[in-house]
């Protein structure tokens, strides 16, 4: 059982990082998501998939990723 919660930690810390420098390519380098994840060769789902993970979704609104059960939607909800 402690392999199996570490793996989750870690899979949880990787998701978190990825979400830092998302944020921070959107603020500082792209109009939106889509515009990131092309200029990288990134697959869209795939993000996406990964911060649904830990309950964050992209706002086009402030272009930028945040936690959409701060946000007041229902977990499983699929605005993004």
């Amino acid at each position: 059982h402690k392999a199996i919660r570490r793996q989750r930690q870690m899979c949880i810390r990787a998701a978190v990082m990825l979400l830092s420098y998302v944020n921070t390519q959107l603020r500082d380098n792209y109009s939106d998501l889509t515009e990131f994840c092309v200029a990288n060769n990134i697959d869209i789902n795939d993000v996406v998939g990964r911060l649904r993970a830990i309950n964050y979704s992209y706002d086009p609104a402030t272009n930028s990723l945040s936690s959409y059960l701060k946000q007041g939607y229902i977990l499983g909800d699929t605005k993004m």
